[in-house]
Order: structure tokens, then sequence, then C-alpha cells
């Protein structure tokens, strides 16, 4: 496909108003075992799906307190700690809202005119990102971590956006048929 290859880092993205990265809500105790919105921490997410088996909801009156922490669709959710430090998976139109633990970041685009949420998951999968992620979980002496520090300084090359759409549109086909399957 026509058109030049960018390479930038997290940090270029989000001063381009393309992309924010977002961390999770710090729940107290007593803000959990309501009926209200669903609180999503990193043992939930897989690399395939996002299970929601028992999960948490926070009580209906905190709703409009934890909004700004909640998913959007086309969010990619990363896990950053401990040994789960990598996972990543998709918020799509068939999941119910959800408000980020702090174990969790996501990714989303701001601007899907030049950049393609979708192909951001894709690319969270991939050789480019798994081989910073090698290098920066391991530059704590405790548990595995991937800071927003760490975050902002990933590099990513980016096709031009129409291949970004066709990469996301094939593989998120893919995904689709997998979860058909299962």
């Amino acid at each position: 496909m026509a058109g030049e290859m960018r390479e930038a880092t997290f940090q270029q993205l989000i001063d381009d108003g393309l992309l924010e990265i977002g961390d999770g809500y710090r729940a107290q105790n007593n803000e959990l075992g309501g009926t209200g919105p669903i609180f999503l921490r990193a043992g939930h997410v897989t690399d395939s799906h996002i299970d929601f088996t028992d999960v948490e909801h926070f009580h209906a009156h905190l709703a409009d307190k934890v909004r700004s922490k909640m998913s959007r669709m086309d969010d990619t959710i990363i896990t950053t700690k401990g040994n789960s430090t990598g996972r990543t998976s998709f918020v799509t139109d068939r999941l119910p809202p959800f408000v980020y633990s702090p174990h969790l970041s996501d990714w989303r685009t701001r601007d899907p005119k030049k950049l393609c949420g979708g192909f951001l998951r894709y690319w969270s999968q991939g050789v480019e990102f798994v081989d910073q992620l090698s290098g920066m979980k391991a530059s704590t002496d405790m548990a595995p971590y991937l800071s927003l520090t760490d975050q902002r300084r990933l590099k990513i090359t980016l096709p031009p956006l129409a291949e970004q759409k066709a990469i996301a549109a094939v593989l998120g086909a893919l995904d689709d048929k997998i979860e058909l399957n299962r």
C-alpha cells in the first residue's frame, strides 16, 4: 500500500494529540460490593479475551466518581504490574463498560483519522512491543512493572492509516472467528 511508515514514541503521539495513556482507579474496599460499574482487575485480562467471571462492582452512587477511569470502545488494555505484565486486550462494543484497576493501563486513540485503535491492539501483540516490554518490565528488582513513564518511551512504527485499518480488520476478523468458536 502507498504511504510512508512513521516511527514515533508514544510521547510524540501524545504530544501530537493522537494518543492518550491512562491508568486505573485505586478502589477502596468500601467502594466495592454494589451493583454499579464493574471493577476490572488485571487477573480478568487474558491475551485472548476479558473474563468477567467473579468481577466486583462499585456501589451505584459512585458511577460519576469513577467515570474518568471507565473503558471506552477501541481502548487497548495492558496489564502493568506483576507476573501478568504485558497481557493485552481490546474493548469492543460487545463488552460492558468497566473501570480500570491500578494494574491496568489503557491506550486510547484521540484522533481515529490518524491512529487506528485496532492497530494499537495488534501492535501490542507484535515483536516490536514485546521486545521493548521485556527490557522495560525487568528494569526493577521488584516484580515486573511497566510504568506510565516507560509506556511514554515506547517506540512504534506506524504504517499509513489505510494500512493500520486493514491490519486491524484482518486480525479482528480472525479474533471474531476464534471468539465465535470459543
